[in-house]
């Protein structure tokens, strides 16, 4: 599986990888924000991508589920750079899950399953007011 990460932004990018045995299913995930009560939530099939607005979400902490997750790697993308990774040992009905931070904080996720038809690509490009991406099955 391929995966592109860009930042079309001033700053610098970070990116943590991750990798979901399967669908992520209802209250799964749980985020940590500043001062405020933990929330969970979910991703099937398909792609979702949820910024974070800094002002309001201070999003700190997200936990995938634990027994079904490994961490693929943390990628530092400068302004105005692409990086490109290939996903090994990424099965069909897997969840991709890609956190972007800045300055500390998650800005971003971005989460892509294709169920039965399995994942092909994902691109990502983080700009300066919001991250944008998409994917494609076989």
């Amino acid at each position: 599986m391929s995966l592109s990460l860009a930042s079309d932004d001033n700053v610098t990018h970070e990116f943590e990888v991750s990798v979901v045995d399967g669908e992520v299913g209802p209250n799964a995930v749980a985020f940590h924000r500043d001062n405020q009560s933990v929330v969970y939530t979910g991703y099937g099939q398909g792609l979702t991508t949820v910024n974070y607005n800094t002002t309001i979400h201070h999003v700190r902490r997200i936990e995938l589920p634990a027994n079904r997750t490994r961490t693929v790697g943390t990628h530092r993308v400068p302004a105005g750079e692409t990086k490109r990774i290939n996903v090994t040992d990424f099965e069909t009905g897997d969840t991709l899950v890609v956190f972007d931070r800045r300055e500390g904080r998650v800005v971003a996720l971005v989460a892509a399953n294709c169920d039965e038809s399995g994942l092909d690509f994902v691109s990502i490009i983080a700009g300066s007011a919001r991250t944008s991406a998409a994917y494609g099955c076989y």
